[in-house]
């Protein structure tokens, strides 16, 4: 006769097994110890994957937006309850990045190993060297392998040739953000998928998921469901404010946070939290005159009261033969204004160290006459050698010097957002200025050679308003 304690773990056992999100809550707390929050959504997404189990579902994609639970639930919960019920699964896990591919297969391997997973499915061991965090095997024969977007799959497969579920290729935001823009970057994740990830199945019933926020109209989800591949997949779309105009996970993010991080930044909310990527406004500059002319008409009264707050002085020194971009910007309100626009033109100066003392000195004086507190200059070029020579014009303000870690039009979009929300304002006319703007889209610079005073420009709004109020996470201070 069973005991009691054997029966409860029977019970247990059938319960897990046959409600995956009943799984998913019970895994989180034994592995996190803490409760799952739950929402609506979650349930659909996990109805869904155990359609994809019982092989109702082969093709399926799911768009939704970012730090929802879907890598959570699709790329470590559903292998470690797969593996419960079919220990020898094999599973292809795809991310854009590799690392973080293999960071998630190893979550699911560390469930796998955990005690109250072994006490309910002893047949479900790890085998022998299992420690490698993307690729890892059961004792049963199941493979857990792990890949970036553009990696090699020789020798994997996904899938049994068998009745019945024997595992699936997952593929979790195979776009990395900031360079789903790129045509060319684009592309390669979607090539990558038709010539080599397709063919991993290793039989015409092993599923494929996909599960990503939207970037592009023409990232892998669009290229998938506009029949790119030949094939129909079943899509579940999950906008962040949906068509009755209620939030999606209120808990997370209220309808009002929502709404404010719409105002922030259109395009970016628009593709990746209401998943609609909008060509037009990927085209569009993200700076239209319009923007410009009312940030020059809110400079008037500044212009009359000399009211402003903190000064910054904005440097992008020049890695080769071009200008040196110098741009004053001062706090304002609940934004700030552009004083000045000092930027040093490549043709000034006779040899390469007469231009470097020139705009050295240019700064030092734009500091002088704004007051300045601070002066941020960009790293990349020069290291060391650019704030020594900051030292050598006897500037003795402190000087921060930033590492770009994003591309250009991506570190500009925040600073374009100050704009479109009208925090902004210019005391002047900075006609060179508001051309590179005008000529920066989501898709980069439209512009000859580099923005410089764009770029200075962001660099002193990242200091006065960015770096500690909204942790875009775009620059390095160093």
């Amino acid at each position: 006769m069973m005991s009691s304690d054997e029966i409860e773990t029977i019970a247990l056992r059938h319960k897990l097994e046959s409600d995956f999100y009943f799984f998913v809550r019970y895994a989180y707390k034994q592995t996190t110890g803490r409760r799952w929050l739950r929402n609506w959504h979650h349930e659909v997404l996990c109805a869904r994957l155990e359609a994809v189990w019982r092989g109702e579902v082969r093709r399926l994609i799911i768009n939704m937006p970012p730090r929802y639970s879907k890598t959570e639930i699709v790329c470590v919960l559903f292998i470690a309850w797969c593996l419960a019920k079919a220990p020898d699964c094999e599973f292809i896990n795809v991310s854009y990045a590799a690392r973080l591919a293999a960071n998630n297969g190893a979550r699911a391997r560390d469930i796998v190993a955990a005690a109250w997973f072994r006490t309910l499915w002893p047949r479900c061991g790890l085998k022998a060297g299992a420690a490698a965090r993307d690729d890892w095997r059961t004792t049963s024969g199941g493979v857990i392998y792990s890949t970036g977007s553009d990696g090699t799959i020789t020798g994997f497969g996904a899938g049994k040739p068998r009745d019945g579920f024997g595992g699936a290729i997952l593929i979790d935001d195979p776009h990395k953000a900031d360079e789903a823009a790129s045509d060319t970057i684009r592309q390669s994740v979607i090539d990558w998928f038709g010539n080599t990830l397709e063919s991993r199945c290793n039989t015409a019933q092993t599923p494929i998921v996909v599960i990503m926020q939207r970037l592009h109209p023409e990232d892998l989800s669009g290229f998938l469901l506009g029949g790119g591949n030949g094939e129909d997949w079943e899509h579940i779309c999950l906008p962040a404010i949906g068509a009755d105009g209620r939030a999606l996970w209120p808990e997370k993010h209220s309808l009002e946070r929502l709404s404010r991080m719409k105002a922030a930044n259109l395009r970016v909310f628009t593709a990746q939290y209401q998943q609609a990527p909008s060509q037009a406004l990927l085209r569009g500059a993200l700076w239209t005159q319009g923007l410009i002319d009312e940030a020059w008409r809110r400079g008037r009264l500044a212009a009359e009261t000399q009211e402003w707050g903190r000064v910054v002085v904005g440097v992008d020194p020049s890695g080769g033969g071009d200008d040196v971009g110098i741009v004053a910007v001062a706090e304002y309100g609940d934004g700030a204004i552009v004083l000045e626009d000092a930027t040093v033109s490549a043709g000034e100066g006779d040899t390469a160290l007469a231009r470097t003392l020139h705009w050295a000195t240019r700064v030092a004086q734009t500091c002088r006459r704004w007051n300045a507190d601070c002066i941020v200059g960009e790293r990349n070029f020069g290291g060391d050698m650019v704030e020594a020579t900051l030292r050598a014009a006897q500037i003795e303000d402190r000087v921060v010097m930033v590492t770009a870690s994003r591309g250009k039009h991506v570190r500009a979009e925040p600073v374009a957002a100050f704009y479109d929300q009208g925090r902004m304002a210019h005391l002047d006319r900075f006609t060179e200025m508001e051309a590179e703007m005008k000529q920066t889209t989501p898709l980069g610079y439209q512009g000859a050679g580099s923005p410089n005073r764009l770029d200075a420009l962001v660099w002193a709004i990242h200091e006065l308003k960015l770096r500690s109020g909204f942790g875009y996470g775009m620059l390095e201070v160093v």
